[in-house]
């Protein structure tokens, strides 16, 4: 069972993009480098950092997840190894030559999700001092979600002249496709190179052996099964005999305890040094001199889940008796994606019931647990877990609604039978139609379906089919839509963006995807006749019946008449 090279790194059009905008001197003084876990922010900034190296520049980089606070901008460089604030020494050191520096890891210290907000303080003193000069330049590094949620960082994003934003996206499955070629590794099935897309995983895939590379890999849960045995068994192999399950429950133990991603190496001295050396060889272990932390937070992250789950831990009561803070958002991310990704789900069904209806969970824990749900290719089952607590009163109730507008989630309750229940109830026809034009974008024919028997019924049910058509309309929904013409029903459907949008608005986005669909909408509209009534100038019975059925405007003498509609 061979093992193949450890991939490099994937090339990123965005690390030129960033140098661009640091070597314009007219360009801001701040780049924002922001992404979510594991899209590979530190290895496109440290190739930025390189690159401006070898131009000449002055480099420095500080990393803000240690396990030391940094209350002011001199104890930062204390920490870099430094004798004062890195900005001051820079602008000395360069002399006028220009300089860049690199904050890393600024999510560590986020009021969102951070373990020591209280040490943005030395970020915010730092800036302040290469706000003075001329020659420097700050790339702060961030995940997407603190720099969206925490108000200190978010006026980053408004100061157009001093600041500029560059976020990384996931990679595009055809680069994927390359780069596996490039290093002689066939490309595997669609779901794990949908998985692959990321490019933490896809170097955690680059790490397994051969063998290994040749099987499914659904989710970062499997993947990180496959790393983990394949790993444990090498380090074995090198150490001669590994403890692993003590070390293993040590650190995550450690690091759980104290809400920080490193272990003093004083606190592993009971094990012997090889074994440490055999995990570190294997870039299990990364540190420095002082402490040790594993290669990812992503990977602690499936360490305590797996721990958790199969020591048989209560997430509920852990929750309460912790405090609850920021730094178990992630840990309760990954308990929650473990249960989802067991062959059996109903231990996740009540894991997420309790968190989502307990007065003793904190708001900010339970939108994990919405997000988690987001992520699950749910069945029916699963809603019918969520369904009362979605309908109800609870603050979260609007959350777990607007997931009827994802496609999956859509056709779960669809296996329910519930869509025809809700749109015939008056009190939830409102809610329920909002999710429905939203997913009909991906279900436009169920849509349809379900949509069909009110299409005579209100004015209501009008302004819902119009918006309908405006905001979701796509090639399954072109019959729909003809009718909707020919009828007169939308005769007053509008582009839903532009103010001066009009109908042909509409039409416009469905000329690429379907343009016979496009053709028949067009020719339904020329040849609608707009002297006839039409359903926006007449008052429609509240329900349906077979008499209002026999009134369709244009098909009987008996509509009531009206003044004529221009086209647009």
């Amino acid at each position: 069972m061979g093992t193949a090279p450890v991939f490099g790194l994937v090339p990123r059009p965005e690390m030129q993009q960033i140098v661009d905008d640091l070597l314009d001197p007219d360009g801001p003084q701040i780049i924002v480098v922001d992404a979510p876990a594991g899209y590979g922010k530190s290895a496109v900034v440290a190739d930025v950092a390189t690159a401006l190296d070898s131009r000449g520049w002055f480099v420095a980089v500080a990393r803000m997840d240690g396990s030391v606070a940094t209350s002011t901008s001199d104890h930062l460089g204390r920490e870099m190894g430094l004798s004062d604030s890195p900005s001051v020494l820079m602008a000395g050191v360069a002399e006028g030559a220009p300089g860049l520096l690199v904050v890393d890891q600024l999510d560590a210290v986020s009021l969102f999700s951070g373990r020591m907000p209280d040490s943005y303080d030395a970020v915010e003193e730092v800036l302040d001092e290469v706000a003075r000069t001329q020659n420097l330049k700050v790339v702060l590094v961030v995940r997407t979600v603190d720099l969206e949620n925490d108000q200190r960082l978010r006026p980053l994003l408004r100061a157009e002249n001093t600041a500029s934003r560059h976020t990384l996206s996931r990679l595009e499955a055809d680069q994927v496709r390359r780069y596996l070629a490039d290093h002689h590794v066939p490309v595997p099935r669609d779901e794990t190179l949908d998985l692959l897309r990321t490019p933490l995983h896809l170097s955690v895939y680059g790490r397994l052996s051969d063998d290994a590379r040749t099987l499914p890999y659904r989710t970062l849960k499997d993947l990180y099964d496959q790393f983990t045995a394949e790993v444990r068994r090498r380090a074995t192999a090198r150490a001669g005999e590994l403890d692993w399950p003590e070390i293993i429950s040590l650190l995550v133990a450690t690091m759980s305890e104290n809400e920080t991603l490193t272990v003093s190496r004083g606190a592993l001295a009971r094990f012997r040094p090889e074994e440490l050396a055999a995990l570190e060889s294997e870039d299990l272990l990364v540190g420095d001199e002082s402490s040790v932390g594993f290669f990812h937070e992503s990977y602690f992250d499936y360490l305590f889940a797996q721990g958790f789950v199969e020591g048989g831990q209560d997430l509920h009561a852990f929750l309460a008796s912790s405090g609850q803070f920021l730094f178990r958002r992630a840990q309760t991310r990954q308990v929650l994606e473990y249960l989802a990704a067991s062959e059996d789900r109903q231990p996740f069904r009540g894991a997420v019931a309790q968190l989502l209806l307990s007065p003793d969970i904190r708001t900010h824990l339970k939108h994990v647990a919405v997000t988690v749900l987001r992520q699950v290719t749910p069945d029916p089952d699963d809603w019918a877990t969520i369904e009362d607590i979605a309908w109800s009163d609870n603050p979260i109730g609007p959350h777990l609604l607007t997931m009827l507008s994802d496609a999956h989630w859509f056709d779960a309750a669809d296996g329910l039978g519930r869509w025809e229940t809700w749109l015939a109830d008056p009190e939830r026809v409102d809610r329920a139609a909002n999710q429905l034009i939203a997913a009909a974008r991906q279900r436009g024919n169920r849509a349809a379906e379900l949509v069909e028997p009110y299409i005579w019924s209100s004015n209501e049910w009008r302004l819902r089919l119009r918006a309908l058509v405006a905001w979701s309309l796509n090639p399954e929904l072109v019959p729909l839509t003809v009718e909707l013409i020919t009828d007169g029903h939308v005769d007053d459907a509008r582009g839903p963006i532009a103010v001066n949008s009009d109908f042909w608005s509409i039409v416009d986005g469905l000329v690429e995807d379907d343009p016979v669909g496009a053709a028949q909408i067009i020719g339904a509209f020329l040849r609608k006749d707009f002297s006839a009534p039409s359903t926006t100038d007449r008052v429609i019975p509240s329900a349906r019946s077979t008499s209002t059925r026999t009134l369709r405007p244009g098909t009987s003498s008996a509509t009531s008449p009206r003044m004529p509609h221009a086209p647009s």
